[in-house]
Parts: C-alpha cells; sequence; structure tokens
C-alpha cells in the first residue's frame, strides 16, 4: 500500500473550514461599520489568488481554494491570504499588535501579558515539525507565520473589520488557514492553552496535499493535546503533558470531565470516541475532553505510540480510518481493555508508561505449573496467568512487603494495605484484581470487570470469564517511586462451580 508523507497531506475540519471549537456563544450584536484602514497582502507571490479588499479594508479571508491536484514532491503550502494590518491606525481601538517569527498577535489584554504570547508560538512550531515533519515551503520562500486575535471585548475588533462577518458566534475560538480569532480566558494558563490549540488547527490546516477523511477526533484531539502544556521558569514550553495538578492548568477541566462521564456510566470505548462527529463538538464539550484522552494516552504509551506517530506523519490512500485499523490491527481487542481501565483510573499526574501492560490471555488455569506469581508495586495491572470463571469462589493468598513513599520515612505495606491513606477507596498497598476476557467471537472486544478486593488472605467470586489481572493499590501519579513485591497464589474453593 502506498504511503506519502505527511508534507502532502491538507487536514480539513469535515463541518467547513472554520474549526468549531467549543460551543457556540449566543449570537453578538449588529456589527458596526469598519473604519478604514492599511492593509497589505501577507504573501506578494499569492497577490494574483487574493480577493482585493473593499475601500474599508474589510479584510475578510478569502475562500480556500478547492482545485484538487495529486501531491508531489515539488508541492507548496496553501497560499498565504493574510492582510497586514496597520498597527497605527488600531491603537486609538486599544488593539496592540505583538510579532515573534511564527505569529503576528493583535489584542485587547495587557500589552505586557500580550507580548510573551507570540514567543510560545515559535516553540509550538518546532514541537509541531518534529511531530508530522517539516511543512512543504512556500512558492515565494517566506518562512511559516500564523495571525492572531486575541479579544477580552469583540466590539473593537468588529469596528476595525478584524472580526469577518462571516465568522460564527464562538464562545473560545475559531480558526481559518493561517488565522485563528479567540477570547481571551480567565487564566495565563489558559489563554496560552486556546491559543496554541487554534494555532495548531492551523498548522495541520497548512500542511499540503488534500485529504478530507481525516476525523474530528482526531483534529481537535491533537489541537488539544498539544496545546495542554507546561512553562518553565527559564521560558521553555514542554507540550502535549499530562496535566499534574489542577493549580498548574486552571480552566483545563477535561480531567473532571471525564471522571464525571465514567461515574455516570458514559465510558466511551475507542470505537465510539472514533465515531464523534462534528455536531458532537459543537454541542458537548465533553467531546473535547475525549478526543484529547485518547490521543494523548495513545501518543504517551510506550506500545502504541510508534504506529500512532506514525499515522501522524504518513497517509495512506485508502483513508485514515482504514490506516487507523491496519496499523493497530494486532492490539486493537488490548488496546481498548487498556484505554477503558485508563480512563476509569484517569487521575492529574496519571503515569501512562507505569501504567501499560502487556494484555496476556492465561492458558494454565489453575494447575501446578503456575502455583504463584509475582506482582511489583511500581507498575498498575499485571497479568497473573491464571484464568477464572465467571460464578467460580476462589482464594487469594499473598504476602511480601512493599514501600509505596520514602517521605517522611518509608511507607511500609504488606498486601491487606496500609490505612494511613486510601486510593480509590481501598488503602494503599492491598492487592486489588481485576478480569479481562479474551475477545468475544462476535464483536472482538475483551470485557473488563470491576475491581476486586483481595488483601492478604481473602476469597472472591469470578465476576467474568477471564484472565486475572493483580496490582499493589496505589495512587496513579505516584507509582514511579514505589519498590517491593508481592507473592501471591491462588486456588479454587471447594464448592466454586
Amino acid at each position: 500500500m502506498q504511503r506519502l508523507p505527511c508534507k502532502h497531506i491538507l487536514f480539513v475540519l469535515c463541518v467547513t473550514a472554520l474549526s468549531a471549537c467549543e460551543q457556540p456563544a449566543p449570537p453578538d450584536a449588529p456589527t458596526p461599520p469598519p473604519v478604514p484602514r492599511d492593509v497589505q497582502p501577507a504573501d506578494k507571490s499569492s497577490v494574483e489568488e487574493t480577493v482585493e479588499s473593499d475601500v474599508t479594508g474589510d479584510a475578510s479571508p478569502v475562500e480556500p481554494v478547492t482545485d484538487e491536484e495529486p501531491a508531489t514532491a515539488e508541492s507548496f503550502r496553501p497560499p498565504d491570504l493574510r492582510l497586514r494590518q496597520n498597527a497605527d491606525n488600531l491603537k486609538p481601538l486599544g488593539i496592540h499588535e505583538h510579532a515573534s517569527r511564527r505569529l503576528i498577535l493583535y489584542a485587547d489584554i495587557d500589552p505586557e501579558t500580550a507580548a510573551v504570547l507570540p514567543p510560545v508560538i515559535d516553540q509550538a512550531f518546532e514541537t509541531w515539525e518534529e511531530y508530522f515533519g517539516p511543512l512543504p515551503p512556500a512558492r515565494d520562500g517566506s518562512d511559516y507565520q500564523l495571525t492572531g486575535f486575541i479579544m477580552r471585548d469583540q466590539s473593537p475588533f468588529r469596528t476595525a473589520g478584524l472580526l469577518p462577518v462571516h465568522l460564527p458566534p464562538f464562545a473560545h475560538g475559531k480558526h481559518d488557514a493561517q488565522q485563528f480569532w479567540m477570547n481571551d480566558a480567565d487564566s495565563d494558563y489558559y489563554r496560552r492553552h486556546l491559543m496554541i490549540h487554534e494555532a495548531t488547527h492551523c498548522f495541520m490546516q497548512s500542511m499540503g496535499g488534500t485529504t478530507r477523511d481525516v476525523p474530528v477526533w482526531y483534529l481537535e484531539g491533537m489541537a488539544e493535546h498539544f496545546a495542554t502544556h507546561a512553562i518553565h521558569d527559564d521560558g521553555t514550553i514542554n507540550f502535549g503533558v499530562m496535566p499534574d495538578v489542577r493549580e498548574h492548568f486552571v480552566g483545563f477541566g477535561r480531567i473532571p470531565m471525564i471522571r464525571r462521564e465514567v461515574e455516570e456510566g458514559r465510558l466511551l470505548s475507542v470505537d465510539q470516541v472514533r465515531q464523534l462527529q462534528p455536531d458532537d463538538f459543537v454541542q458537548h464539550n465533553e467531546s473535547y475532553a475525549w478526543a484529547w484522552a485518547l490521543c494523548h494516552w495513545i501518543d504517551s504509551h510506550p506500545r502504541y505510540q510508534q504506529p500512532f506517530r506514525q499515522l501522524g506523519r504518513e497517509y495512506v490512500a485508502d483513508g485514515f480510518d482504514h490506516t487507523f485499523t491496519e496499523l493497530f490491527t494486532e492490539n486493537l481487542s488490548g488496546l481498548d481493555a487498556e484505554w477503558r481501565l485508563f480512563v476509569r483510573h484517569l487521575c492529574y499526574g496519571f503515569d501512562i508508561s507505569a501504567a501499560a501492560f502487556d494484555l496476556q490471555d492465561a492458558n494454565a488455569g489453575l494447575t501446578s505449573d503456575v502455583p504463584r506469581v509475582t506482582v511489583v508495586a511500581n507498575r498498575g495491572w499485571q497479568p497473573s496467568m491464571w484464568t477464572v470463571r465467571k460464578g467460580a469462589s476462589y482464594n487469594v493468598s499473598a504476602n511480601g512487603r512493599t514501600i509505596l513513599a520514602h517521605s517522611p520515612k518509608p511507607w511500609e505495606s504488606e498486601p491487606q494495605g496500609i490505612s494511613i491513606r486510601y486510593n480509590e477507596g481501598r488503602p494503599i498497598g492491598r492487592l486489588i484484581g481485576d478480569v479481562i476476557s479474551t475477545p468475544d467471537p462476535q464483536t472482538g472486544r475483551r470485557h473488563v470487570s470491576e475491581t476486586i478486593d483481595l488483601g492478604r488472605d481473602g476469597d472472591f467470586t469470578a465476576p467474568i470469564d477471564g484472565t486475572l489481572y493483580l496490582r499493589v493499590n496505589d495512587c496513579w501519579n505516584e507509582l514511579s517511586d514505589n519498590t517491593g513485591q508481592y507473592t501471591v497464589s491462588l486456588r479454587a474453593n471447594v464448592d466454586s462451580k
């Protein structure tokens, strides 16, 4: 099957060329007439392809070119049709210009706050190119640059003609080609987050070529993935991070959304996230949370990361969804089972690498071939290689010692756990279990049971047929410093079915 480099991809949203980011806001007041200002095309090589602005300087973006051409090694990225603004004419309206290599920003927020934002996109650009590959060149050899508008009050931007009349109302942001518009946010973090989100859409739309089958869950999920960032004291930024504590990510809210969805019985499978439609993102903010969670989890998983990043760098002629299925054929049922456990336990700082496991279907049953297994404290779920039958009764016996923290002194635990602290309603250090079934012959889906409380010596009834998985209970963001292990044995009770 032929694969074409990512520079021949044009990620086009299925809704319109304008990305719908968050639920729409109520319609704004009627648009005041624009005032005259000086405008100049950003890409002089594209003047012949630019619609002339009227005498008032209305800078509404040009409709995107729709002619589709075969991708070739000589492909160029779409022409830059932005219109330059006269910064002096905008100052009386309280709008100031701030520029860096990759972003010209017009904002009516505090100038000191706005001035530090364009360099953020310079760093993001390097991350995008490292992830997706270099953009195709411009026909005139010019640098890639975006224009952004951050608005505390939309009125002066409408007065200046900077907010196109055809742009639908929005609560957070919109993008079109190499421009984006966003309302100001209440926190420094979320202001940067929204800006990176919209700018990521612009970059992906500029990747060149033509394809219209890239699903919205991927487009929105990857925009949220890169936008979730951590900025350090020296100004360097890590993009695509797992939020560690709520206070560092004010306004993000995706993790509480997922937790609420799961608690209320609306856990979406991998396939259900992949089936989200554009309208789902207009009507439900939760769709952004699910798309972010799936993209971030797969991209951070040690086993799934490589094929997922291959998906981002290549386009297969048979289509995006077909390619996703092809790349993950050997892991689809395990992918969904592991995903369900991830979102069921999702928390700030969740350690995806430590929680990752190889799905193994047990063949040994309860024979002497596997008399006992070892469960280490610094990992998530671990396969026992024991099969259990739904409704049958079993006894677990465990011994050993683990250390779950080292400050202010070592927190030692045995399999019954220590009640000094709880995680998900059970003492940390306690031995717990879960059962994962073999693939359903009809659907190919694996079923995952609820958590089973085990401890040092306890009986349980298997909730489903499948392989028993075990772990030492601890917070999912605190596994890396754990040490020690338990030795566990399992036997079927005499009166078991």
